[in-house]
């Protein structure tokens, strides 16, 4: 039974630390986390018996918190030059995806999107994003 527990710890933590290695440094720094803190934390998961409760913590602390990534759009054409990419499905020239922005929001350029930075310089940019100046917010450009 121990022998089973220890198994399932080791592998929590490596799903653990393997999720924290494929999230950016900006995912978590969006949600006032430190990315290597929580690196550490899995690797310590390792040690026998831990990895279930640090992947726990991680799960309840950081990953519920997280916001969905975007799901993009497969193409067989390579994105363009500049700041735009055609979307799909349209007239050619009509609709073109803002790819400077995340559906119309960017990190923002005062606190860089980190909560405690934000409450020191008493930024109010709505969650450490604003919206995008290329596409005005709605995440498309007119071509």
């Amino acid at each position: 039974m121990l022998e089973t527990f220890v198994l399932v710890s080791w592998l929590a933590a490596i799903l653990g630390t393997a999720s924290v290695l494929l999230n950016s440094t900006a995912r978590f720094s969006a949600l006032g986390r430190s990315k290597g803190r929580w690196l550490a934390i899995q690797i310590a998961g390792f040690i026998p018996y831990l990895g279930v409760f640090t992947a726990l913590a991680y799960l309840i602390m950081v990953r519920l918190h997280m916001e969905a990534r975007p799901r993009q759009a497969r193409s067989q054409a390579s994105p363009q030059p500049g700041s735009m990419q055609q979307a799909s499905g349209g007239a050619s020239g009509s609709r073109v995806r803002c790819i400077r922005c995340r559906d119309g929001r960017v990190v923002c350029d005062r606190c860089g999107g980190n909560w405690q930075r934000r409450q020191q310089i008493h930024c109010n940019c709505m969650g450490g994003s604003n919206p995008c100046r290329v596409c005005n917010g709605t995440g498309w450009v007119n071509a």
